[in-house]
């Protein structure tokens, strides 16, 4: 499996069913009843289905995603059939059971059609995840029905994409392609290369934010900090953690608020840090969605040593090519830091206030679209703000 380790980090990876398969292989062959051909030939005799999951995050919205590779049993013979049939049911109920509510794409050998099965016009083996409409969708099913062929010198399409509802909102449609390399690699085929075409499918893991953050504001009174903050458009939020730091970089949890889960109004949420801590606190909202996905809000300051008169703000927000802070009344040099939501800094800048937005716009270009903060520091004081670029 090859992946960019830039946007997705490898959580965890491991072979599916091995305790059933040992079983059979240890003289218990009760565990996979019925098996055509004896228990011990389950999923190939042990190529087995193997689920790597991925942390995959993008513009700062981390999505978790299963990816499960299938390599099924081969051959166009009844027996042959029937394991197909067989393991694809335990593959089918085992995700029914257990991941439900996952992001997950099978992507695979899966030696056999989606529509109808190579082996006498029978039901596809994974007729239960093509009819299941509700929670797969078969994205090579259309590439079967318009005829096209994976298999060098056979007739069928027998590698698919499958993945689960909950990513069809970032599919993007249509994109999903036979690749054919015999187009630019000579000789290919099952001696130099493979007897099997590529199939890809296409996503945008950034076009569905769970939810759209207005603002997030934090305020100094007396002894406390309070943190509010309003959400619009809500898609299946479950909640919100308020995490603080003395460094912007090592954050633990000082509170959680439920979200509202769905809805198209405004929302307003509040929380208050009964202790804070000693000098400069940072704050920042980690926002998670129903299936574990999450995202993180830009980080503010709050300053508890030296009195915070700066009063930092930053229009238009969210910014195109132009960017404005005002500092209030301060007045003298100051230190400016934009930071990513991974804490990297990404631009600097210093000088009065006109030098500060002058560099900053200079170098506005450079950065992503995505979400970022902004550190003002200078005269023993210091001011963050976040700030969305389009």
């Amino acid at each position: 499996m090859i992946y960019d380790t830039l946007t997705m980090k490898l959580v965890s990876s491991r072979p599916m069913f091995t305790s059933l398969y040992d079983s059979a292989r240890g003289g218990y062959p009760e565990k996979l009843p019925n098996y055509p051909g004896g228990a011990i030939s389950f999923w190939s005799g042990g190529r087995l289905p193997f689920m790597a999951t991925f942390d995959v995050k993008i513009n700062g919205v981390t999505k978790q995603i299963k990816v499960i590779t299938i390599h099924a049993k081969s051959s166009g013979d009844a027996t042959s059939y029937n394991r197909r049939v067989y393991d694809a049911k335990v593959l089918y109920d085992t995700l029914q059971a257990y991941y439900k509510e996952d992001n997950i794409v099978i992507v695979g050998d899966f030696n056999d059609k989606l529509g109808v099965a190579t082996y006498n016009n029978a039901a596809s083996p994974f007729k239960n995840f093509v009819d299941d409409k509700n929670n797969y969708v078969p994205l090579t099913l259309p590439l079967e029905v318009a005829g096209s062929i994976s298999y060098i010198g056979g007739s069928a399409l027998i590698d698919h994409i499958i993945i689960t509802n909950e990513l069809a909102g970032q599919y993007i449609p249509t994109a999903t392609t036979l690749e054919d390399p015999r187009n630019y690699i000579g000789g290919y085929n099952a001696t130099t290369a493979s007897d099997h075409l590529p199939v890809y499918s296409r996503f945008n893991l950034s076009a569905s934010l769970p939810v759209t953050l207005l603002q997030f504001v934090a305020s100094r009174k007396n002894e406390q900090v309070h943190l509010q903050w309003s959400t619009v458009n809500e898609v299946n939020n479950k909640l919100f953690v308020v995490e603080r730091s003395a460094d912007r970089s090592h954050f633990a949890e000082i509170a959680t608020i439920a979200g509202v889960g769905n809805s198209t109004r405004v929302n307003n949420y509040k929380a208050i840090d009964l202790h804070p801590l000693a000098g400069v606190n940072y704050y920042r909202l980690k926002q998670i969605d129903v299936d574990g996905s999450f995202t993180y809000s830009g980080i503010i300051a709050v300053n508890f040593g030296i009195e915070n008169t700066l009063q930092l703000k930053v229009y238009p927000n969210p910014v195109t090519n132009k960017i404005t802070l005002q500092f209030g009344s301060a007045t003298g040099r100051y230190s400016a830091v934009v930071y990513d939501l991974q804490g990297k800094k990404v631009l600097k800048a210093t000088g009065v206030v006109a030098d500060i937005n002058q560099q900053i716009n200079s170098q506005l270009n450079r950065l992503m679209p995505g979400v970022y903060s902004i550190e003002l520091i200078g005269n023993s004081q210091k001011s963050s703000v976040f700030f969305i670029k389009k």
